[in-house]
């Protein structure tokens, strides 16, 4: 039952992500595409903060429960892999959304920088998804 609960929880987290992103998306077209939007800044910031607590938390609880499930880590797969790299790009994405929540409209770089790291999670999320459904295949429907 443990190793179900990673999967699930990231998931969803995956779903919300994409959400957020679309909000996200709403500000970056009225900034800088000339699109009028309405952009709903507390709800982006406010669900941008669970995403990553969540992924971060996921990150290390999948670690959790693959030591206690099987009393070792893998660190040689893609997936163990790509979940590593994702912590310090999460880093990157709460401390650009952290400062540019503070400074309000004050940048036009670091929302720039905030998107980028957000797509590089967004793809190493994908490999994780990938590489995840093989695990669960693999190991768990077995």
């Amino acid at each position: 039952m443990l190793l179900w609960i990673h999967p699930l929880v990231q998931g969803l987290t995956a779903l919300l992500a994409l959400y957020v992103l679309w909000l996200g998306w709403q500000r970056f077209s009225s900034r800088h595409l000339g699109r009028q939007t309405v952009f709903q800044w507390n709800r982006h910031v406010t669900l941008g903060k669970v995403v990553v607590i969540v992924w971060a938390l996921g990150a290390f609880g999948g670690i959790g429960a693959t030591y206690i499930s099987f009393g070792k880590i893998f660190p040689q797969s893609t997936h163990f892999i790509a979940g590593l790299l994702t912590l310090p790009v999460l880093l990157l994405v709460w401390l650009t959304g952290t400062h540019m929540d503070r400074n309000r409209g004050k940048s036009n770089t670091l929302p720039l920088v905030h998107l980028v790291a957000v797509l590089v999670m967004l793809v190493l999320v994908g490999i994780q998804a990938v590489t995840g459904i093989g695990i669960v295949q693999n190991v768990l429907l077995k």
